[in-house]
């Protein structure tokens, strides 16, 4: 949010001198500044003076331990809203989201958890095959299997690249199709086929079996983050489709930041989207040995395979291991 300027509120300064607050606070924080106001749909706006305690400063400012606690099922505030009041724990040591969400406030291992998204949570393997079917099928081939092998080495190789920090994912959406015509016998133009390709991946592929019940748990116990190498257009498509928005407190995609993992860039952004999170207690959770894993080592956090495609031995410095999105819940907790 951008900081408001002395100048620009000096008429409601004046109309009202107090209360006046204001946090100074990295720019996801709010910034409140004269008397706040609660929209309500039955009783129209509320707008409180120095003698409602509405507009005290700890019923009107969340700060940010509480942000961090409950601020993924709270709605966006701007300025002039009114902030509900702070929750407080109960007896068990617990906060409520205004959802209904609640958090443990006790020592968990790992309070932020960063998590890859195709091969992780979504099936691109399964988006992967049909886009390419689609999209080679809209540019005259019979049979799409046809050009797979020579797809799959141009693609990989492509994103390879995209790791190396060499080209961007937004390069790959086009680039691995002219490779392609120019090593086959088609006939089409690549930033059509791009195009197909990128409309392909969004509409196909499904969450993997138990996702939706894990990340319904996980967000009770800490706040998610997604960090994966994409298209944006891809990637959104997939999130609003499959329902996944409402999870993450910060959704950073390779393709609309211009740096992808395992660079520290991406992670640098990432941390400043969720208010720089304690190192210690941030976990990287993917399937790809030379993004997810290199580079949560490589930013100094903890990290967790998702081997669920592979029988290789883990290799050295992965502090944890998983076949099961659920078996990251004892992990979390520490036990």
């Amino acid at each position: 949010m951008e900081e408001v300027s002395r100048d620009s509120t000096k008429a409601e300064q004046d109309q009202h001198p107090e209360p006046h607050w204001q946090i100074d606070a990295p720019r996801e924080e709010l910034h409140v500044l004269g008397p706040c106001v609660l929209k309500d749909e039955d009783e129209g706006d509320h707008r409180g003076d120095a003698t409602d305690d509405r507009t005290r400063p700890d019923t009107a400012l969340v700060a940010l331990a509480t942000r961090v606690l409950v601020r993924h099922v709270m709605p966006p505030y701007r300025l002039g809203d009114r902030i509900p009041p702070t929750p407080q724990p109960d007896e068990n040591g617990t906060v409520a989201g205004t959802l209904g969400v609640t958090r443990p406030l006790g020592n968990m291992r790992y309070t932020t958890l960063l998590f890859d998204l195709d091969h992780t949570l979504i099936d691109g393997d399964a988006s992967e095959g049909a886009a390419f079917d689609y999209t080679l099928r809209r540019s005259g081939a019979d049979d799409p299997a046809d050009y797979l092998a020579p797809y799959v080495e141009i693609n990989t190789a492509l994103w390879a690249a995209v790791e190396a920090g060499e080209i961007t994912p937004n390069d790959v959406r086009s680039e691995r199709f002219a490779r392609l015509i120019a090593a086959t016998d088609l006939e089409s133009d690549p930033e059509t086929m791009g195009d197909d390709f990128v409309f392909g991946m969004g509409a196909n592929g499904e969450l993997y079996p138990g996702t939706v019940e894990t990340l319904d748990s996980l967000a009770q116990m800490a706040t998610l983050a997604l960090v994966t190498n994409g298209i944006g257009e891809v990637q959104r498509a997939r999130l609003a489709r499959l329902d996944l928005d409402k999870y993450f407190d910060a959704i950073v995609i390779s393709g609309e930041v211009g740096v992808a993992k395992p660079g520290p860039e991406i992670y640098d952004l990432t941390f400043e989207e969720l208010g720089h999170p304690d190192k210690a207690t941030t976990l990287m959770i993917g399937d790809s040995l030379s993004s997810d894993m290199a580079g949560g080592t490589n930013y100094g956090i903890a990290t967790c395979w998702y081997a669920a495609r592979s029988d290789k031995a883990t290799p050295a410095g992965i502090d944890h291991r998983i076949t099961a999105l659920d078996e990251l819940l004892p992990i979390i907790a520490g036990e």
